[in-house]
């Protein structure tokens, strides 16, 4: 069964820059299991920092961030009631590279979430199946309808200036 063709400009969608006002940051609790040489002894300090980030973000607008279920209980500890915080399989903090790029609709006053392939930076962390569901994951608890491509991406490989400029 071929995928329908989703052309986002002609549907009247565009992808924002992000500088532009925005409803919410989403971020990606530090995940130590199978990236024990990532963090090291250094995650605790990590969680510390992450979550000092989190809460700055908090003052100015909603943060929300997704833990691998056995962190949410840590993760709600440091951020505090300011900051959501949600339960999804997600194996690293990454939400950037691996969760959905949101494109918005200003005449219809919609949104949709674009959904692409995720490998794992070429597979080089192991497992990654639950960094690879993100995009479908978040879109599910915004109730976005979502749009998918079968092309590998990591949405921090580049940037867009809101009019139709992509750098990458």
């Amino acid at each position: 069964m071929k995928q329908q063709e989703f052309d986002c400009r002609r549907e009247g969608y565009r992808m924002p820059a992000e500088w532009e006002p925005m409803a919410a940051t989403w971020l990606g609790w530090p995940v130590l299991k199978n990236r024990e040489e990532l963090w090291g002894e250094h995650y605790p300090a990590v969680c510390d920092a992450f979550a000092l980030l989190a809460q700055t973000i908090a003052k100015y607008q909603r943060c929300i961030v997704t833990a691998h279920a056995p962190l949410v209980d840590m993760a709600k500890q440091l951020c505090g009631p300011t900051v959501t915080v949600l339960s999804l399989a997600v194996e690293d903090n990454w939400v950037r590279d691996c969760g959905p790029i949101l494109l918005i609709n200003e005449d219809r006053l919609t949104q949709v979430a674009a959904s692409f392939k995720f490998n794992a930076w070429g597979e080089k962390y192991s497992p990654y199946d639950g960094c690879a569901q993100l995009a479908d994951d978040i879109a599910a608890m915004a109730q976005l309808p979502v749009v998918r491509s079968d092309m590998v991406l990591e949405g921090g490989s580049f940037y867009v200036d809101g009019q139709g400029t992509l750098l990458t």
